[in-house]
């Protein structure tokens, strides 16, 4: 049997669990409640979308819908839902220029869609008629400028984020390559860049966790990771214009229990704002921690009590409700919790305006993956029994007048 390196641990705990009865909601008895009233709803074929969908919201409410590494063409829909009339192909053909389509979103004011190609290897620009105006061929390098030499490597591969009208862009790069020691560069966190279109780095915006509740073992006879189930994990995400960029982290520690973390950039790195908000406080099951850790096994000349020393750094001593994070069209931020019930067949959101302040919070049903929002409105693809979409719902957000249910349902409706 397994013997428990927590018992201090677990005499907080036992406290923490009396406090987290009384936490009743992920928000103070002030927020207001809001509901999601269906007021659009696309059918997924006449989208053309299968499994792996990607959608992006326009300026003008303006909805463009593809396969991400599909070959069923880009197309494009107003925002009552009425097809604009063009369809852009993708695939390996004679009459496409858009090969894999796997990102895609529009410069800042303007009606100009940019789509990341990870096929042909380029950032093309697709005007409002569906006409392909631009190719921008990724380079060979991602890389810094002289000066910058030490706090930079190299890097093989970028995945756009954003494009701008200064022909500058948002990437993340990727496959590293360090030619000289590069002392100001943190390999543990991952790295959101400004760069220009043909990649010479200006500037970072942000550096976010890229490792949550990870282990990596490389060592004689060892090359594994190990993933911690109940580990905290973090999420950020950027605005379909890359003017907003969100990151939100649940807290580990006694100190800070139940308390996540949001920090708003706008597309220079400055902080826009950083604030705390409260979370229930649910303790992480000694018995779950118990399983995990009796599942570790040594792995070459590492022992197996050397593995769990790792790897219960990783484990909070609180649940995390976080789930994840959605930028707004409107510079407000959506971030995405579960209900402390295991049993819950909902989530929560919790809106808030660009200054970070709580503008309420509305119930989600877990049949439906978030693809972009506002204050007003949220844009979500219905899925099926197989996560295949079966449309794509656009709601309103709107005041609840009466009391929500014991049951923490909402309004939110998956059918209008």
């Amino acid at each position: 049997m397994l013997v428990s390196p927590f018992v201090h641990r677990m005499r907080i705990l036992v406290i923490v669990g009396i406090l987290a009865c009384a936490s009743a909601a992920f928000a103070q008895p002030a927020t207001p409640r809001l509901s999601l009233v269906p007021d659009l709803r696309i059918d997924a074929k006449q989208l053309g979308l299968q499994r792996d969908p990607l959608v992006a919201i326009g300026p003008n409410g303006q909805i463009v819908a593809t396969m991400r590494f599909g070959f069923m063409g880009i197309r494009a829909f107003d925002s009552t839902g009425k097809d604009l009339g063009w369809k852009l192909p993708t695939g390996r053909s004679d009459e496409s220029e858009i090969w894999y389509p796997t990102a895609f979103g529009w410069i800042g004011g303007t009606n100009t869609l940019w789509v990341g190609d990870a096929g042909y290897k380029q950032v093309v620009l697709v005007n409002d008629q569906g006409k392909v105006t631009k190719s921008i061929e990724n380079p060979s390098w991602v890389h810094p400028s002289w000066g910058e030499r030490r706090k930079y490597p190299l890097f093989a591969r970028m995945e756009p984020i954003a494009v701008y009208g200064d022909e500058s862009m948002l990437i993340v790069p990727t496959r590293e390559r360090s030619l000289i020691n590069t002392p100001g560069y943190d390999r543990s966190r991952l790295h959101v860049l400004r760069t220009t279109w043909s990649c010479a780095i200006q500037r970072t915006v942000g550096l976010f966790p890229a490792n949550d509740g990870r282990v990596f073992l490389n060592s004689k006879g060892c090359n594994h990771t190990i993933a911690v189930p109940m580990a905290a994990r973090s999420y950020w995400a950027a605005s379909v214009d890359g003017t907003h960029i969100v990151s939100v982290s649940p807290s580990a520690t006694r100190a800070d229990s139940g308390v996540l973390r949001v920090v708003a950039l706008n597309d220079r790195g400055d902080t826009v704002f950083a604030r705390t908000y409260q979370q229930p406080v649910v303790p992480v099951p000694q018995s779950a921690v118990d399983a995990f850790l009796a599942t570790i096994r040594p792995c070459g000349s590492v022992t197996a009590e050397q593995l769990r020393d790792s790897a219960i750094k990783h484990v909070p001593m609180y649940k995390s409700m976080l789930l994840g994070v959605l930028a707004g069209r409107d510079h407000s931020t959506w971030v995405t919790m579960r209900l402390p019930s295991d049993t819950a067949k909902e989530r929560i959101a919790m809106i808030l305006d660009p200054r970070g302040d709580v503008v309420g919070t509305v119930t989600l049903p877990l049949d439906h993956t978030l693809v972009a929002a506002d204050r007003d409105h949220l844009w979500a693809l219905e899925l099926g029994r197989i996560r295949a979409p079966i449309a794509l719902v656009r709601f309103k957000v709107e005041a609840t007048t009466a009391p929500p249910a014991r049951s923490g349902r909402g309004a939110a409706s998956s059918k209008p």
